[in-house]
């Protein structure tokens, strides 16, 4: 018997948190937003989070967004699969990335408004006999994303 390893691309999201994805109010003409990429709220529309850190809520982008679209489909809460910038030790709180936007690294000394989630580790992770591990710069990581 062979065992197919599948690996989660950006944007996923465990099955159980469909129920929280909504399709939100997005600017049309600001560039699209590619699905794995975290987003914030900018005059009530989401954005991809700049590298200068939004505040919360925070969304993740489950869907790829046009430049023409004028909505987008993100979770709002629950477990997803985005971008990590830099090195991630177990036990961190994540913030969006300072040097690509939409992007999550560990959380240094920013404010409480700023944390994404806690990092969750890979797919597969946290159960049963496998440990979560630190994340490393461009891995598909896990967060849980809170309002």
């Amino acid at each position: 018997m062979t065992v197919t390893i599948t690996y989660p691309r950006a944007g996923q999201i465990d099955p159980e948190y469909e129920k929280f994805v909504d399709t939100l109010p997005a600017n049309s003409g600001d560039g699209g937003i590619a699905a794995g990429l975290i987003g914030s709220y900018v005059t009530g529309k989401v954005v991809v989070n700049p590298t200068t850190q939004g505040t919360k809520p925070f969304v993740g982008v489950v869907e790829t967004k046009l430049t023409t679209d004028t909505l987008v489909r993100a979770l709002k809460e629950g477990i997803f699969y985005g971008y990590c910038e830099g090195a991630v030790p177990v036990g961190s709180q994540l913030v969006g990335g300072t040097t690509t936007a939409g992007h999550m690294r560990a959380r240094a000394a920013e404010t409480f408004d700023k944390i994404i989630g806690p990092y969750q580790g890979h797919a597969g992770e946290g159960s049963g006999n496998s440990p979560i591990t630190a994340g490393a710069n461009g891995q598909i990581i896990k967060v849980y994303i809170s309002q």
